[in-house]
């Protein structure tokens, strides 16, 4: 269970991007709890240079644990390659010394409490010691709950340093059992809670997988039910997108940010549902009534995703919008020009234009790709944002490729459908 459960980038980049969410109270109260062990280090007699020493490890290790997920959760979010397993034991690893670190300190602390000069105070300084190892190990829980695994990992080699302070030195025999009591039946408690909640946070994760999986689903359907209507083979949808895709990896987009543009740009025609078969199939040039009842269908599939507080809907809201827009300002339906125009919608107009020139329709022919390109090029700078031309005839071959690929079961079975 574990094994798959923990290493998975997805729960990954969640535990990650909880831990930084705590990151600040944890940081406090990690320093709270070392003041409190040297407080009762400096009182126990402990060496100030000692002290220092374990202080300065200590925030070392927190500053290169904290330090790894800052520089490595966006390559997990953005589902960059990386070797995840190797990434969670390093930083496993990097808990262990923290924890091996604390059971050195409630060693001492404990085992110092019976050594030191001021032995009237033997119960008042075991008493603080099962306040900070209580403390310790529910404030761990804040931080690092949601991975069991990693929580363990940091708090047995902390309670074993407590359990040789107290069964293999003779200072710490002579503790009070009740004592000892009072340190474990907590711990075990909050052990149990640690568990309980990282198979809650691994069980909501997967939920919203899940939901996530079936808004894209939706999402994919919804782009089909327009997309047929209009075309023959029912696959621009998923040229036209995966250029959206390559175009935005290009030009330097993240990998979740190119993925979230390929979804969205999949619902750019999605208006065209309300636009009446005569027109959206008529084979000849549309009158200037009919071309205008055409032009509603970026406005209609705008006010169809209006109402959504999904991130790819509200996406595929503005290129619904502004995918007909032009660099010039003659675009439709407001006429908006340049950097006014919403990247994504100059992305989407773009390998829109591109796959519909190099497709059959009802009212012309395929256009050969070097015609193609030449419409491109010249429009660069009056349809097409210019900084994006550039960039966009570079993966050329790569759309090229990726239409082949969609092309080559219609060779084994015609008529080809298939998405």
């Amino acid at each position: 269970m574990f094994n798959n459960l923990f290493i998975r980038p997805t729960l990954l980049a969640e535990q990650y991007a909880y831990i930084l969410k705590a990151a600040k109270p944890t940081l406090l109260g990690l320093l709270s709890l070392m003041a409190a062990s040297l407080y009762l280090l400096a009182g126990l007699g402990y060496s100030v240079l000692e002290s220092i020493l374990w202080s300065l490890v200590m925030l070392v290790l927190l500053a290169y644990y904290f330090r790894s997920i800052y520089k490595y959760l966006p390559k997990i979010k953005n589902g960059e390659p990386l070797n995840y397993s190797r990434l969670t034991k390093k930083l496993w690893f990097i808990l262990f010394l923290m924890g091996g670190s604390w059971g050195y300190i409630f060693f001492e602390i404990i085992r110092f409490a019976h050594v030191s000069q001021v032995s009237t105070l033997h119960s008042y300084y075991e008493g603080l010691a099962v306040i900070l190892v209580v403390t310790f190990s529910g404030s761990s829980l804040l931080s690092i709950g949601a991975d069991f695994r990693a929580y363990m990992i940091l708090n047995l080699p902390a309670y074993l340093g407590v359990l040789a302070a107290l069964f293999l030195t003779d200072q710490g025999r002579n503790m009070d059992n009740f004592m000892i009591i009072i340190i474990f039946l907590p711990a075990l408690f909050i052990f149990t809670s640690a568990f309980r909640f990282s198979q809650k946070f691994a069980e909501n994760n997967k939920h919203t997988q899940q939901v996530q999986q079936t808004q894209n689903e939706l999402i994919s359907v919804l782009g089909k039910a327009e997309e047929y209507r209009d075309e023959e083979t029912g696959q621009h949808i998923l040229r036209m997108s995966h250029a959206c895709y390559l175009l935005a990896k290009k030009i330097g987009q993240s990998e979740g940010e190119a993925k979230l543009i390929q979804d969205a740009a999949s619902l750019h025609d999605i208006g065209k549902i309300g636009v009446p078969d005569a027109i959206l199939l008529k084979p000849g040039k549309l009158s200037s009534e009919e071309f205008e009842l055409m032009k509603r269908h970026t406005t209609m599939g705008g006010h169809m995703l209006g109402s959504s507080d999904n991130p790819t809907m509200k996406l595929a809201r503005i290129i619904c919008l502004t995918h007909h827009e032009k660099w010039d300002g003659s675009g439709y339906p407001k006429g908006i020009s340049g950097n006014h125009i919403p990247l994504a919608g100059r992305i989407a107009a773009l390998c829109d234009v591109f796959d519909a020139i190099m497709s059959d329709r009802p009212y012309k022919e395929a256009w050969p790709l070097e015609k193609a390109l030449s419409l491109i090029q010249e429009n660069s700078g009056k349809h097409f944002d210019p900084e994006l031309t550039k960039p966009f005839l570079e993966i050329v071959p790569d759309i090229m490729e990726y239409r082949l690929k969609l092309e080559a079961p219609c060779l084994v079975n015609s008529p080809c459908m298939t998405a």
